[in-house]
């Protein structure tokens, strides 16, 4: 009995596994999924910048930086500044990581130099431990920083506390130079809102380009036109005579883009041709006649420029008739689908249902959705009554 006990004991044992020190990072599965499950944690929190708040992927490089540098998670989220849409660290904790990293003494500053004049300036120093070399850090000057364009900025904080500011940039620049892995690569918040490009163009050259652009992006959405009716208008202004030639097929330089209607012409300009002109009043109605859309029907509206009143007044007349012809077929659906849509609104016994349905009329020929529409007001008048 005691035999088997000691078995037992040796299976367990065997079969216990060492505790996995896993680390947050991205380099493999284990610390990967660590990392995503401890930035959902911190996504959900209230106490996190609100950068990091529902933001799985902020927090998850967070997690990662917090880990290469040592620092606890949401010290570093704390101090991850957003500054003109780069990240960087804020100055005192650039010194405090740079204090707490064990291979330097802290952080000390020395000012020389007369208080109120350029020269007045700042220099950090530190004492590595593992050798006991003093290292100090490049001299930073009032004068410099009037140099570099940082104390003239407008909201500079140079002018108003100007100690601070020298204490702060002597620091990040000893640290970027001794101590580079500790500051990531990044800047301070300071510094990048110090040397930041500010856009000097005027507000009035600003307004008229981005007028200029927003005119170009609407010209190059619009198709392009053929070239016949634009040669046919220049020739008008140079040459006013009654008579004008018009431009040979063979002219033209591009094609619409998008079809004409079914019959239309496309060798009359809109407005070179002269009043009471029969064989063009033909074409048109000949056009109207074929269109099959009211889109279609539409556009030939345009082609009616330089006809008498009589003409127009024809033109117009068989438009609307073309039109209603169009929205009568419409009303008796003649494919499948049409069909089915039509049928189901009819027989359709809820409001929320054809409700629905009549989301599938947006899709279907602008000539055929009021037709359908009738039928759905009639259906849900039935079923309110």
């Amino acid at each position: 009995m005691t035999a088997q006990v000691m078995t037992t004991e040796e299976i367990r044992a065997n079969r216990a596994v060492a505790p996995r020190n896993t680390q947050v990072g991205m380099t493999n599965s284990d610390s990967f999924d660590l990392a995503q499950r401890a930035g959902k944690l911190l996504a959900s929190s209230g106490l996190v910048p609100k950068e990091y708040q529902g933001n799985v992927a902020n927090c998850v490089v967070a997690l990662n930086m917090a880990c290469r540098i040592g620092a606890d998670p949401l010290m570093v989220m704390q101090n991850l500044v957003i500054v003109h849409n780069r990240p960087t660290w804020s100055s005192q904790f650039l010194i405090a990581t740079f204090n707490a990293c064990g291979r330097f003494s802290a952080l000390r500053y020395e000012f020389f130099g007369e208080q109120g004049t350029d020269t007045w300036g700042c220099r950090a120093y530190a004492t590595e431990i593992a050798t006991g070399e003093k290292i100090t850090g490049s001299d930073i000057t009032i004068a410099l920083a009037k140099a570099e364009g940082w104390y003239g900025k407008g909201g500079s904080k140079w002018k108003t506390m100007p100690q601070q500011m020298l204490m702060y940039r002597a620091a990040s620049w000893l640290v970027r130079a001794y101590a580079p892995e500790l500051a990531m690569g990044l800047h301070t918040a300071e510094e990048v809102q110090d040397t930041h490009l500010v856009d000097v163009t005027p507000q009035s050259e600003q307004l008229v380009e981005k007028v200029e652009k927003t005119v170009d992006n609407i010209r190059n959405s619009r198709p392009a036109r053929t070239a016949k009716p634009e040669t046919v208008v220049v020739e008008s202004a140079a040459e006013p005579a009654p008579e004008k030639t018009k431009p040979a097929k063979t002219a033209k330089a591009t094609p619409e883009p998008k079809p004409e209607p079914a019959g239309m012409f496309d060798d009359e300009p809109e407005q070179a041709q002269a009043a009471g002109d029969p064989e063009r009043v033909a074409k048109l109605l000949e056009s109207i006649a074929r269109a099959n859309s009211a889109a279609d029907v539409r556009m030939i509206q345009r082609y009616t420029n330089g006809l008498n009143d009589s003409d127009i007044e024809t033109i117009v007349s068989a438009r609307e008739k073309r039109t209603s012809e169009l929205m009568n077929a419409a009303a008796q659906p003649t494919t499948t689908e049409k069909l089915s849509l039509k049928a189901r609104m009819e027989a359709c016994n809820d409001s929320d249902v054809l409700g629905e349905l009549s989301t599938e009329i947006e899709f279907l020929d602008p000539a055929i959705q009021q037709a359908m529409w009738d039928v759905y007001d009639k259906r849900l008048n039935e079923l309110n009554a």
